[in-house]
């Protein structure tokens, strides 16, 4: 549904290399496992996987050398903010580099999240306690929630609208916890990304930012900030109705 690009190449251009070339090598191991799973999971038949895509193993190829743009790609032409950013779809090689630019972005982040595991989201809301949420800041969170966007807009009038956001909000022994999520509304996916940002189950990988305590209409609330990395649908521990959980299998309240 969303990345972003520019700080995805931060983190990564950051590992050093040691760790680069131990989690590209574990990688490479867990998508040859989710490529033999999925072929014995009917459930997962209609989910397209890094492994299913015949540019995987160059990307690797590229991820290994620690490549901010994979050489695999044709250049085409770029975002004006962001050259990198594939914009351009016409043949030949438009849709194949857009595409794989997309697909390069999650095996950075899965990269990313081998080499410094992520937090649970769910877990730091159990903290209770911004001091406690807020030593965890500048590491990588994950997250599976109920996302309500804000000012989210689609790709081809972006420009006219650059910055949204996505909430997340949620009940935990009676306090209320909020995380707040900035977009830049150039990086949408598509026009159906969109609409899922506004109000969909999501999951994804985000930076913690800071944890402060606020007061909202006389009550006690625990606020969050968030810097996504890169936002989907489906994964991270999926339960049985849809939500993620490490223990009890419920997340994200609606009633909210």
């Amino acid at each position: 549904l969303y990345k972003n690009p520019p700080r995805i190449r931060q983190f990564f251009s950051a590992l050093p290399q040691d760790k680069r070339l131990e989690a590209v090598s574990i990688l490479t191991s867990q998508i040859t496992e989710d490529i033999e799973k999925h072929k014995v999971d009917s459930g997962f038949q209609w989910q397209a996987v890094p492994g299913d895509n015949p540019l995987t193993e160059p990307l690797l190829f590229c991820l290994r050398a620690g490549e901010l743009w994979p050489r695999v790609l044709h250049r085409v032409a770029g975002h004006p903010e962001d050259p990198d950013y594939p914009v351009d779809m016409s043949p030949p090689h438009g849709i194949t580099s857009f595409h794989g630019y997309d697909l390069y972005c999650q095996l950075i982040v899965r990269i990313l999240c081998i080499a410094s595991p992520p937090r649970p989201l769910e877990l730091l809301w159990q903290l209770g306690k911004p001091n406690l949420i807020e030593q965890f800041s500048g590491r990588l969170v994950t997250f599976r929630e109920l996302s309500i966007g804000k000012s989210i807009s689609i790709p081809n009038v972006a420009k006219n609208n650059r910055l949204g956001r996505v909430q997340f909000r949620v009940q935990r022994n009676g306090k209320v916890f909020r995380a707040f999520l900035p977009i830049k509304n150039m990086y949408v996916f598509s026009d159906t990304a969109k609409l899922n940002l506004d109000q969909s189950k999501v999951c994804g990988v985000a930076m913690l930012e800071d944890a402060q305590e606020k007061t909202v209409k006389g009550k006690q609330e625990i606020h969050i900030g968030l810097k996504p990395l890169i936002i989907g649908m489906g994964g991270f521990g999926q339960s049985v109705d849809g939500w993620w959980d490490p223990s009890i299998g419920e997340n994200g309240s609606v009633s909210l």
